[in-house]
């Protein structure tokens, strides 16, 4: 989940950029910020990932039109540790922060558009804190179960409507501005060696909201972060009970809870509580990470 490691990754990239001192100096901006970040116990490294995949659009429930299958490609910038504490005995812990820019067409994508859906063009951006375990050696090649949250803003382009008002009055909603949206992704990467250079396989799901509410939001925030986060606090003691099962026994907690906590959000925006409808994008994507 976004914790204040992600915050204060937030705040050093606004320092920087209003920072006149960056002309005149030979440090890059990844030295800069990797200066807030590096501990003796965790050494940063700057990546980059690239990822494209399906993904379906969809509400819950009142809404009987379909959408055409986009293709989604996004990018993501970032630092990626390991955890020196926690990474021993063959068993990784990593955690990353990035901000990303990402793209949903129903259009730039290899199979054939039909004629009788809902054409769309999605472009979002914002922020994710990824984490997870893994089994393998620092120094050598390694599988990695891998977590990530995100927060961000999501600007809808609806190509064409329905004949449906109903369904028309609600893809409305989702086009006149940008809105606020949540996601969840899970995954498994295989890391080629020592650093980040990886292929991941993951799992997404984004719930966007067009009539965002911060009060009924931050309850249920503080909800999914409970349960996402509690058991961060004992790694240690899990690890000394489980061993080697604990990085896939951790991933599957955190998956589980963020999905069904999402399958309900796609039901009710700010389950528990009652919100208005939001839209749903599930997807697939394939991604590969190198450091730069």
């Amino acid at each position: 989940m976004i914790n204040n490691r992600f915050c204060l990754f937030v705040i050093s990239l606004i320092i920087i950029s209003q920072s006149n001192s960056l002309s005149e100096e030979d440090n890059s901006i990844s030295e800069i910020i990797s200066r807030y970040f590096n501990t003796d116990e965790n050494v940063n490294i700057p990546l980059l990932e690239l990822s494209y995949g399906p993904e379906k659009n969809s509400f819950y429930s009142g809404f009987n039109s379909s959408f055409e299958l986009n293709y989604g490609t996004e990018i993501q910038y970032g630092f990626f540790r390991y955890d020196k504490k926690l990474s021993k005995n063959g068993i990784l812990y990593f955690s990353s922060e990035r901000a990303f820019f990402g793209n949903s067409s129903s259009r730039f994508k290899p199979t054939s558009v039909s004629d009788h859906t809902i054409k769309s063009e999605m472009y979002r951006y914002g922020g994710i804190y990824n984490n997870g375990f893994g089994l393998g050696e620092e120094r050598g090649s390694k599988f990695l179960f891998s977590h990530s949250s995100s927060i961000m803003q999501v600007q809808s382009d609806i190509e064409n409507f329905t004949y449906n008002e109903n369904d028309n009055r609600l893809l409305y909603e989702f086009e006149t501005e940008t809105n606020f949206a949540m996601g969840y992704s899970s995954g498994v990467l295989y890391v080629f060696g020592e650093g980040v250079t990886s292929l991941e396989l993951k799992y997404q799901h984004n719930v966007i909201w067009s009539n965002f509410q911060f009060v009924e939001w931050s309850g249920s925030w503080v909800i999914e972060n409970l349960l996402q986060r509690t058991p961060d606090l004992f790694h240690e003691y899990f690890i000394s009970k489980l061993g080697g099962y604990y990085p896939l026994v951790y991933f599957v907690y955190k998956t589980g809870v963020s999905y069904l906590i999402y399958e309900a959000r796609s039901k009710d925006s700010f389950w528990p509580f009652k919100g208005s409808k939001s839209l749903t994008q599930r997807g697939v994507r394939l991604g590969i990470k190198f450091a730069l």
